[in-house]
């Protein structure tokens, strides 16, 4: 009852915690983006493999790696969408502070009940327009974008055009990171250590 609750709890708040430590360490190190989620990858593809190795049991090699022959295309969507949601927000670090650019990627979820309602009818809660509306205006207070403000009063350290830049970046991130869990959806048959290889 309540424990499983409490548990899904800290994982949320432990996942929602490393986002922003990665971000600030990314932000920090201050290396070529690609060259940073070369490196992620390759971590991720090590730990995958041993972790299908360990855990999957399929068929054939094939399927135990990249599932079955229905699944990869939604699995090779996925990853490629995967790697556009991290290279877009790593992206927006470099043109703007961390926090702003985790507010807009934290957006996300919006678009996760747009697309499970576009892509897999699933049913929007009435509270949904307010949950967009106050996220809007959250994201709009923290960023104070200068076609609304103006440039008064800010105190930015980069320009106004760069942090424009920052804010696509932060925003594309969240449009492709609001489709991840409508395709995690889809492939729900695979293994998570198989979704996580490809």
């Amino acid at each position: 009852g309540h424990e499983a609750g409490y548990v899904g709890l800290l994982c949320v708040t432990s996942s929602a915690f490393l986002f922003g430590l990665i971000a600030a360490l990314v932000k920090f190190i201050g290396m070529n983006v690609y060259v940073i989620l070369q490196a992620r990858g390759t971590l991720q593809w090590i730990f995958s493999l041993v972790a299908v190795y360990a855990f999957v049991s399929a068929p054939s090699t094939v399927a135990k790696f990249f599932g079955e022959s229905r699944h990869r295309p939604i699995l090779l969507l996925r990853a490629g969408l995967y790697w556009s949601f991290l290279s877009l927000f790593w992206g927006s670090l470099a043109h703007m502070p961390v926090g702003d650019a985790t507010a807009l990627v934290y957006c996300a979820p919006l678009f996760t009940a747009l697309f499970g309602w576009l892509l897999l009818g699933e049913k929007v809660p009435p509270g949904c327009s307010w949950c967009l509306t106050l996220s809007l205006v959250g994201v709009g207070l923290i960023t104070r974008p200068a076609f609304l403000f103006g440039d008064s009063g800010t105190d930015r350290t980069v320009s106004i055009a760069e942090y424009n830049s920052g804010m696509l970046y932060a925003f594309g991130s969240a449009v492709v990171g609001g489709l991840l869990p409508v395709l995690v959806r889809k492939s729900k048959e695979c293994h998570w250590a198989t979704v996580e290889h490809v």
